[in-house]
């Protein structure tokens, strides 16, 4: 039996938590490829196993050049995995048998794919879109941030040809970084927070948010800005919680233990003591709304 976490908001001290690719995992209709409507047919499989959280890998839209964290839409799934509606069934099924389920999300980049990318290096300087990433007439700027995979990128800066200049990635250069100094960046992404918790998706995975900002003069990580960003992102969650028709005490007390899950998740990566983690809740752990 799977363990309930209705009535403890430190669950996830103790979660079982099952990492699941989708993709591999179970196909149901013999085309090789795992999809949604596998993973529903293996719950009662992972709850016979004492699972109680399940955690997804990337399931979006992607060219798939880097396992699905290139992303070319933030709010659908991938078609080979199923649909939308496949997805809302596999959450019901999932929360039947008092499973959670943790989704990525994929803040700092996109796939040079993605429609934002392709209107952004097409746009005119200045406008809407080109803001959406960091570009730049040679490569000289950040100079102090470190590349991560220099077997395979020479630079963190690869030149476009259409948009007559350089553009900024700390991953792979399929993986433009999106630009959080501009506000609209950060709107867009919070929007994606709330289009999955309106699903139900109990709480996310912050992959590689060490990297949101940069800053002249540094080594483009860890930066204070990211930190600042990251306490928004809670208090978005939180006001969603606290909506007219939101949760009773105790389902509010289950996602703010949620809430920490994601912020442990990012700042363990930011380098930062988990006992600061509870600064992005603002308030302890073991209280619950009102």
């Amino acid at each position: 039996m799977a363990i309930s976490t209705k009535t403890d908001p430190l669950w996830f001290k103790e979660a079982i938590i099952y990492e699941v690719s989708v993709r591999a995992f179970c196909d149901s209709n013999g085309d090789g490829i795992g999809d949604f409507p596998g993973l529903i047919s293996k719950l009662d499989y992972l709850e016979d196993l004492g699972v109680n959280t399940v955690w997804l890998l990337p399931f979006f839209p992607s060219p798939l050049k880097d396992d699905g964290f290139d992303v070319t839409e933030h709010c659908d799934i991938h078609p080979d995995y199923g649909t939308l509606l496949d997805f809302k069934h596999f959450l019901k099924e999932a929360h039947q048998r008092g499973m959670r389920v943790i989704s990525e999300l994929i803040l700092n980049h996109t796939s040079d794919q993605h429609p934002w990318f392709q209107k952004s290096r097409k746009a005119r300087a200045g406008s809407r879109y080109k803001g959406y990433y960091v570009w730049g007439e040679n490569t000289e700027k950040y100079k102090e941030a470190r590349v991560l995979f220099p077997d395979e990128e020479p630079s963190n800066w690869t030149w476009d040809i259409d948009a007559g200049a350089y553009y900024w990635h700390r991953f792979y250069r399929h993986q433009p970084e999106l630009n959080y100094d501009n506000p609209e960046v950060q709107l867009e992404m919070i929007k994606v927070v709330d289009f999955w918790l309106k699903l139900g998706v109990d709480g996310f995975r912050l992959a590689s948010v060490p990297f949101l900002f940069e800053e002249e003069g540094t080594n483009c990580e860890n930066l204070p800005q990211t930190h600042d960003f990251l306490r928004k992102l809670v208090e978005r969650v939180k006001n969603f919680l606290a909506r007219e028709d939101g949760p009773t005490a105790v389902e509010y007390a289950v996602m703010l233990a949620l809430i920490i899950v994601v912020c442990i998740t990012a700042v363990t990566m930011l380098g930062t003591n988990a006992s600061n983690t509870f600064s992005y809740v603002g308030t302890n752990v073991g209280q619950t709304g009102s």
